[in-house]
């Protein structure tokens, strides 16, 4: 019998949010948006070809239910395969008709939001988890400047190398290391993975460290300092 090493796949579905919270990583640095809308049944039949490989899929964003197809692709996604959907919440007349089994929604809470906010999430009558950027940094304007003095030590402009630990595929359907090739959809960051073609495997990209990086990701990339060439 063989045994295929299971993956985590992100869907970033659209680059859109309806909400700029203060707080949210995502619009931290400028996005290259692009109005290209891939048809969910491009997202399935991908899925459905890699589903041995495939260990757990986040559907984001952006806030992914604003993706026109979001039921579709969601609720036929194969039941076996875990989802987590990563959203603002605000969309609650899309969420309560998630079908499907196996799923929890993240629900992000960058921002105030009304006492009554959680009530709204507890009536989808789903499994969630309230996530705040702020437990993991509390000021997104120092976790942006982190590489200027990061234990004192100058991080911006070091090579290193990025191995990610899940495979992250932009708006535009091609697989991307990291958050700043999500944002740009520089050719130079993308995987050579897309919806379309490539293989499903791990992948390294030798870099420079950049002002847009940001701590949480380099280090959830497991990212190495290279030795400088000077």
């Amino acid at each position: 019998m063989f045994f295929y090493q299971k993956h985590t796949i992100t869907f970033h579905l659209t680059d859109k949010c309806n909400m700029r919270c203060e707080n949210c990583h995502w619009f931290s640095q400028p996005i290259n948006y692009t109005d290209k809308i891939i048809d969910y049944k491009n997202y399935l039949k991908w899925i459905n070809k890699n589903k041995k490989k495939i260990r757990f899929i986040k559907l984001s964003g952006g806030e992914p239910t604003l993706y026109p197809d979001f039921l579709n692709l969601i609720n036929n996604i194969p039941v076996k395969i875990r989802v987590r959907v990563n959203s603002n919440g605000t969309n609650t007349d899309i969420l309560k008709k998630i079908t499907r089994k196996n799923i929890e929604l993240a629900i992000s809470k960058n921002r105030k939001v009304n006492p009554y906010f959680e009530d709204n999430i507890k009536k989808l009558n789903l499994p969630y988890k309230i996530v705040s950027f702020n437990d993991r940094n509390a000021c997104l304007h120092d976790e942006v400047k982190f590489g200027e003095n990061w234990q004192n030590f100058y991080l911006i402009g070091k090579p290193c190398l990025c191995s990610a630990k899940e495979t992250r595929f932009g708006s535009d359907g091609h697989a991307y290391n990291c958050e700043i090739g999500l944002r740009s959809k520089n050719k130079m960051y993308q995987t050579g993975l897309s919806l379309w073609g490539g293989n499903l495997s791990k992948y390294k990209l030798k870099c420079v460290i950049k002002k847009e990086c940001l701590s949480n990701f380099l280090n959830e990339n497991k990212y190495k300092l290279l030795n400088s060439t000077g």
